[in-house]
């Protein structure tokens, strides 16, 4: 593999490690409760984001993304076992 693809692929892979922060959520309850306080929350599988906007769930592809409203709910484990805080809140 070319060296800058190594280094452009571990720059890549520290960027998102240090978005994540805590553990994963351990319940439905754990979820709204952060989204309730504020706070940003990001799947360490997909990348997606998620927030609050009016009471409303919204997400993202990346920190340039627009806020689009989600229709995810967390009905089932996988839908926030795989979730963890971001450090930063920004809804710009």
């Amino acid at each position: 593999m070319l060296s800058w693809l190594k280094a452009f692929q571990k720059e890549t892979n520290r960027s998102f490690s240090k978005l994540l922060k805590g553990n994963d959520m351990k319940s439905k309850e754990a979820v709204l409760e952060a989204l309730n306080e504020g706070k940003n929350l990001i799947s360490s599988i997909t990348g997606l984001q998620y927030t609050l906007i009016n009471a409303q769930l919204h997400t993202r592809h990346s920190e340039k993304g627009d806020w689009n409203e989600s229709n995810l709910n967390f009905y089932n484990p996988p839908s926030w076992l795989n979730l963890k805080i971001i450090e930063d809140k920004s809804t710009s």
